[in-house]
């Protein structure tokens, strides 16, 4: 049995390389609530940083249609979980 990691992904991350929501498989991904902001300001920005801010917002929009990041959303074409990191 594989060990699942815990990937907590940065905004920075998502907005150079837009591939790169996909590229954790077998793990579980998750975003904070700061991350989720920052790509929600970079999205109406022209050029390749909104680009990529876009295509990860409409992907977790298609997440969101299938549950709550909050709760978690497994994805079995990559099979990973994302899900929104909380602090306790």
């Amino acid at each position: 049995m594989q060990d699942r990691k815990i990937i907590i992904i940065d905004t920075s991350v998502l907005l150079y390389d837009k591939e790169s929501i996909h590229s954790f498989p077998g793990n579980d991904v998750f975003f904070t609530l700061i991350v989720l902001d920052e790509l929600d300001k970079f999205k109406d920005r022209p050029g390749l940083l909104g680009e990529n801010a876009r295509y990860v917002n409409r992907y977790l929009d298609d997440l969101r249609s299938l549950g709550s990041l909050h709760d978690g959303i497994y994805c079995k074409d990559h099979d990973q979980n994302f899900r929104v990191w909380l602090d306790p």
